[in-house]
């Protein structure tokens, strides 16, 4: 099982989430790229089952590709749009929902590894 995941963050602006899939989110929100992973907030996650999560992952970002910034996973929606096309879309899949529950990200056990 998997989690699919809307996540804002200091160096996104507004309205800009990365929208994903992952196996393990806590390791997502580790190895965070922006460098201000202490400062991102994730503010929906749905437990998903996936037996395929190459799939899953693309299928989600082609069912929000018309939000696309310049490459998935990064998109300029309001989150609200976002989880009722992620829900009308993939809840065939889901075991758990968790709307709109933002979980802040000091809770990391090490800090963000910078890939600029």
């Amino acid at each position: 099982m998997g989690v699919i995941y809307i996540m804002t963050g200091r160096v996104f602006g507004k309205e800009i989430y990365e929208i994903s899939y992952t196996d393990d989110l806590q390791s997502r929100l580790e190895d965070d790229c922006t460098g201000y992973s202490y400062m991102n907030s994730v503010v929906y996650q749905i437990d998903f089952d996936s037996h395929d999560p190459v799939y899953t992952k693309n299928r989600l970002h082609d069912t929000l590709s018309k939000y696309t910034l310049s490459h998935a996973p990064f998109y300029k929606l309001d989150a609200e749009t976002a989880i009722k096309i992620i829900e009308s879309n993939m809840m065939y899949h889901v075991f758990n929902r968790r709307p709109l529950q933002r979980k802040e990200a000091h809770s990391l056990r090490r800090p963000s590894l910078c890939c600029f």
